[in-house]
């Protein structure tokens, strides 16, 4: 499963990746999730049944809906597929912060300045 997602990244990349670093995530009920890394750079890994794989994918299509409103930071989608008889999703990885106030206000900001593009966007297509 690593060697073939390692491949796989290094085909989506345009560079060579393989998998040094795998650090289990808590991810709930639901998925595996890993931390997997290659040298600096470090990606999250979500693991599930094949079948799921319609899941991620309308994740993946969620994720760059918001990326391409240019509201939010959302994670990048490397990596979308089946390796092994399992739904694999790759995203960049982001460093959590801690919600303290600053973070808080940030956090309402951008999720006003996303509801306001979103209501643009809609009264556009009437």
């Amino acid at each position: 499963m690593w060697h073939t997602l390692s491949v796989q990244l290094s085909l989506a990349l345009g560079q060579q990746f393989e998998v040094e670093e795998k650090m289990p995530i808590d991810g709930g009920d639901i998925n595996e999730c890993y931390s997997i890394a290659c040298g600096e750079t470090r990606f999250f890994v979500k693991i599930n049944a094949k079948e799921n794989l319609p899941i991620y994918e309308a994740e993946a299509e969620g994720l760059r809906h918001l990326a391409n409103s240019g509201e939010v930071s959302v994670p990048q989608v490397i990596y979308i597929g089946v390796i092994k008889e399992k739904a694999v999703l790759v995203l960049d990885f982001i460093v959590m912060k801690p919600l303290n106030d600053e973070n808080g206000y940030l956090l309402g900001k951008d999720l006003a300045r996303l509801h306001k593009w979103e209501n643009s966007r809609n009264t556009a297509l009437i």
